[in-house]
């Protein structure tokens, strides 16, 4: 089983309610929930709401920033955390998404480490809810606030020296589509991916904000969805969009535009 879901940073300025309605009227599948925003509407509600429409929670985004001055901070960002998978249990989430943060000074080797157990703490929180938590690699022009992990094998490495089985991947198509060999990567980590988002990419990017609707962009999304869909990944596609531009549209208009760009690229079954 698999299918479309689109996340609500998408349609960043609606509230959760709106998302539910909005994305349900659409016919869509899932969503993938912020945790700000359910909060904000208020849980138990939000629950009740999405089970009345029907609606699943593909993922929940995001925990993490592990690496902070002080050993404290650090375990202030690892419960945070862990009330973040606990909030995704209670969803019924497939997933739950950490980010490194960036490392600033710490040196990288360490900062590794500090990230592999603060990911392996997490996973087991998740196991527990039964919620798979996936560590995301983002593109190195987020580096200065997002992430020291730019690459699969960046990934990997932090989920081999966590050594955690419920711990994998989260596979985002726009920071990862220019990696090497892409295509020949996919069937040797797709065993490890517990969560795709997809976006597409302008052709210069105008600013950090500046994603694309799929299908609207330069990334050869229906290769790299066809090539996860046949090695053996069965979960959901959540559209992502982070844009300045789109983010002040008709969001009625980007969740129909966003099922028209999934036609366009999604995999076929086999």
């Amino acid at each position: 089983m698999f299918g479309l879901s689109i996340n609500e940073l998408t349609t960043f300025h609606a509230r959760f309610d709106e998302d539910v309605e909005n994305y349900s009227a659409a016919g869509v599948g899932a969503l993938g929930v912020v945790r700000a925003k359910i909060e904000a509407y208020g849980i138990e509600k939000g629950i009740q709401l999405l089970r009345s429409r029907n609606l699943k929670a593909s993922g929940v985004v995001w925990g993490g920033g592990f690496i902070e001055a002080t050993p404290e901070a650090t375990r202030s960002k690892i419960e945070e955390a862990v009330r973040g998978v606990e909030l995704a249990g209670r969803l019924d989430a497939d997933s739950f998404l950490l980010v490194s943060g960036a490392r600033g000074e710490t040196p990288l080797s360490q900062a590794r480490m500090t990230l592999a157990e603060a990911c392996r703490e997490v996973a087991s929180a998740g196991s527990t809810c039964g919620v798979k938590v996936g560590l995301e690699p983002i593109h190195h022009m987020y580096a200065s606030e997002w992430t020291f992990v730019f690459s699969l094998d960046d990934g990997l490495r932090v989920l081999d020296a966590a050594r955690h089985d419920n711990l994998g991947l989260i596979f985002d198509t726009y920071h990862l589509w220019q990696e090497k060999d892409l295509l020949k990567r996919i069937p040797q980590v797709a065993g490890r991916i517990v969560g795709v988002h997809i976006s597409d990419w302008r052709q210069p990017p105008r600013n950090d904000n500046d994603r694309l609707v799929p299908g609207d962009g330069v990334i050869p999304l229906r290769d790299i969805l066809q090539a996860l869909h046949e090695s053996g990944y069965r979960g959901w596609y959540e559209v992502e969009i982070f844009s300045d531009e789109l983010w002040k549209s008709d969001y009625r208009q980007l969740v129909q535009r966003c099922i028209a760009g999934w036609e366009k690229v999604k995999p076929r079954a086999t």
